[in-house]
């Protein structure tokens, strides 16, 4: 009777176990999820198998020790079950709306329109344009495109509208080409490339 009680505690003990390594198995890895389950593997071995570890802990001391730990292990178990219980019974307040994540308001018009664009410049990531990780920082494309639009035109007319689409980084110390092309008779298209691959392509408008 003895022995089948301690076998259906391992069970438990066992599938207590797996409850806390399924975020691992989900590719998630927390501490906070593993020791409980090796305390309960633990604790499962020790009732499959309680004369080999009474043999093991033969001396009284250690077997008293391990008695401990395995007490203020199983009350750590059950504490941490205790705040994942509450942690789950907590709902927000019926006013708090839902998603957290509201939609946007509004999106950004960031198509392009391209043309065929012809070599204007040649445009290096020196020291000051980059940011902490040693790459072109994404804001001067900006600075770059509205430097090569002919300075009379957009000194008499302001940018209307801006679009930079990103697609791969300059890093310090490299230098790309910047093509050019005329899309209207206020607008123009931009892309800078290594020959390789695009860094960046841009719309500029001014206004009338």
């Amino acid at each position: 009777m003895k022995r089948a009680l301690f076998r259906i505690a391992a069970v438990l003990c066992i599938a207590l176990a797996a409850f806390f390594l399924m975020p691992v198995f989900g590719g998630i890895l927390h501490f906070g999820m593993i020791w409980p389950a090796a305390v309960l593997l633990s604790a499962a071995a020790v009732l499959l198998r309680p004369d080999f570890f009474r043999r093991l802990l033969r001396p009284r001391w250690l077997r008293r020790a391990v008695s401990l730990l395995a007490a203020v292990c199983a009350a750590a178990v059950l504490v941490t079950l205790g705040m994942m219980a509450r942690a789950a019974g907590n709902r927000p307040p019926e006013d708090m709306p839902m998603p957290f994540v509201q939609p946007p308001v509004c999106e950004l018009d960031v198509s392009l329109v391209k043309g065929e664009a012809q070599p204007v410049a040649e445009e290096t990531a020196f020291y000051t344009r980059c940011d902490q990780n040693r790459h072109m920082n994404n804001t001067y494309y900006a600075d770059i495109v509205c430097d090569h639009v002919p300075l009379e035109r957009i000194a008499a007319h302001a940018p209307a509208r801006l679009a930079v689409v990103y697609h791969s980084e300059v890093p310090m110390g490299a230098s790309f080409t910047l093509l050019r092309a005329q899309t209207g008779e206020n607008g123009w298209y931009f892309v800078g490339t290594d020959g390789e691959k695009k860094h960046f392509e841009a719309n500029l408008t001014l206004t009338e």
